[in-house]
């Protein structure tokens, strides 16, 4: 046995010792580790990016595990990334070692080990952070396409952890590889999210910059009669970067105008977010449908060179554009305050409840059944307008009526949690 696995086996079998005098070493059975994963993330970063920061995650523990000390190896090419350090992400006093790093040919190994001075409760989730130095050239003639470098995981006794009511060392054989996906072009990517139809779905705007950008446009197609363009706002991420944004729409196209202030995007870096887009989902688009932001989405920036000048640059899209359109099973009847299904003189009550009431009645399950006249607010009229209805014949409430269905339009208030 090696100097290094003897130092580790003891080191575990202290702790255990030490904590079994006051605790009781949890009760799990020998099967149950057989599920535990080990995880890298996978992550983008751009030519000249300094750092490129792995999240190194633990999957499949058992309900109420408690942590006395893992280990890791894994492998990567030599020749593309250089290991900086890690880090450990949980709360608790921890020993970290970097055993082993050695290199052969084109190919190194580094083997990390923590330890515990207490066992930790943890669930499934980040546990470390891994960070690697790019060393790659930049080349002019490199494809315009993402080069992926991975982390390999290895297999065997050196990846192994260490549980509270469990042996020592356990191997853990459910390895997942992650790695780096590296751009070497400036480009423009957009999310691709899902959203039921007859709700609200926002959409990222990301760049990956090379070149130091001064501005930024991009334009996007979307397809009015399925998409209703509620907002357009600079991503948190990129509040102190942004000077200005500015949006037009003509034709149906959304023009995005963006200006940076000086050296925010002097470092390189991959999936910046830039803007974010908040968009209605039609309630009519049918359940599967994918809407694409184009085909007309384009984009180019200006760059400054060394003399002052701002050139302009193209500037590739190159992924997403797309909402994949699911179900809503929240439907309600407008009008039908008290959801018993029917219109009558209790929902005017219940909601005169709700606006004057010293505490008022809930009816936080869906405030748009007492928008009577869907103007996106919850008032006097909303009560006249019912009770006109119901005494009266006055106006029928806004649709959805006198069936139950979708919302057909946007608003402030909460969404209907009430399903068919």
């Amino acid at each position: 046995m090696g100097v290094s696995k003897v130092r580790r086996t003891l080191l575990v079998w202290l702790a255990a010792l030490g904590i079994a005098l006051s605790v009781s070493p949890a009760s799990f059975g020998a099967g149950e580790l057989e599920d535990v994963i080990f995880a890298f993330d996978r992550v983008a970063i751009a030519w000249g990016q300094a750092e490129a920061p792995i999240q190194f995650s633990l999957g499949g523990l058992p309900e109420g595990a408690k942590i006395r000390a893992f280990g890791l190896s894994f492998g990567f090419r030599a020749s593309a990334l250089r290991f900086q350090n890690a880090r450990v992400l949980l709360d608790g006093r921890s020993d970290l070692y970097v055993v082993d790093y050695t290199t052969v040919a084109d190919y190194s190994t580094v083997r990390v080990e923590v330890f515990f001075a207490q066992p930790l409760s943890i669930a499934d989730g980040p546990c470390a952070t891994l960070t690697f130095s790019p060393e790659l050239i930049y080349d002019e003639e490199t494809e315009k396409e993402s080069l992926q470098l991975p982390i390999h995981l290895i297999h065997g006794e050196e990846t192994w952890i260490s549980l509270e009511g469990f042996a020592p060392l356990v191997p853990v054989k459910n390895l997942q590889d992650g790695g780096i996906d590296l751009w070497g072009d400036d480009a423009i990517h957009f999310g691709s999210p899902s959203a039921p139809r007859g709700s609200v779905v926002v959409v990222p705007i990301m760049l990956t910059n090379v070149a130091p950008f001064a501005s930024l446009t991009v334009g996007v197609d979307y397809d009015e009669d399925m998409l209703g363009l509620l907002a357009c706002e600079i991503a948190p991420e990129s509040q102190g970067g942004v000077s200005s944004m500015e949006t037009t729409i003509v034709g149906g196209i959304l023009t995005l105008d963006v200006t940076f202030n000086a050296g925010f995007t002097s470092c390189p870096s991959a999936y910046r977010p830039i803007a974010l887009l908040t968009f209605w989902v039609s309630a009519d688009a049918p359940p599967g449908a994918v809407i694409d932001l184009g085909p007309r989405t384009h984009a180019e920036g200006s760059v400054a060179n060394v003399r002052g000048r701002c050139v302009t640059i193209p500037v590739e899209v190159a992924e997403g554009g797309t909402i994949l359109v699911q179900d809503n099973r929240r439907r309600f009847l407008r009008g039908d305050v008290n959801a018993d299904g029917v219109l009558d003189t209790s929902d005017p009550i219940t909601l005169l409840s709700f606006l004057f009431r010293n505490p008022p009645l809930s009816i936080a399950d869906c405030p748009d059944a007492a928008d009577i006249n869907d103007d996106g607010s919850l008032n006097l009229a909303d009560v006249l307008g019912l009770l006109a209805y119901t005494f009266s014949g006055g106006q029928p409430p806004r649709p959805p009526f006198p069936e139950a269905g979708l919302d057909p339009t946007p608003d402030a208030l909460a969404p209907c949690e009430r399903a068919d």
